[in-house]
């Protein structure tokens, strides 16, 4: 997200990683799944950001665990919390937090309230590649 000079505003900028030629797998190989954000592009300050990973060629069941992770402008990646059947979060979110899932429309989604200029960033989706203890 980015927040215009006015304050008024902030835009969302959301971004899919793909890989590079080099780690893409050759053909007949089994491949991970895709997964897609999808959300508004602008959120104004004190609004609910809400944003949508659909996972193609693979299942959001409770055996992975999934995502969402954010990149503040100039600064490192931020973990925001997990879904796997339970939940849990950053505790720098507090109670501002949500992810849920609809595993019939094999998506995930974060909800957050009451956004603040200081949560520009562009926002990432993303499965643990094992179902492990975390």
């Amino acid at each position: 997200m980015q927040v215009d000079q006015s304050r008024t505003s902030i835009t969302l900028i959301m971004e899919t990683c793909r890989p590079t030629p080099e780690e893409q797998r050759p053909l007949g190989a089994l491949s991970d799944p895709t997964l897609q954000e999808s959300g508004p592009g602008l959120v104004k300050p004190g609004q609910t950001l809400s944003l949508t990973c659909t996972v193609t060629g693979g299942s959001v069941t409770s055996s992975y665990y999934w995502h969402w992770i954010r990149q503040p402008p100039g600064k490192a990646l931020q973990w925001m919390g997990w879904w796997s059947g339970s939940t849990n979060y950053n505790p720098a979110f507090k109670d501002r937090i949500s992810i849920t899932a609809d595993t019939a429309k094999n998506q995930f989604s974060l909800q957050l309230n009451s956004v603040t200029p200081e949560d520009t960033a562009v926002y990432y989706c993303a499965r643990h590649s094992e179902r492990t203890s975390l």
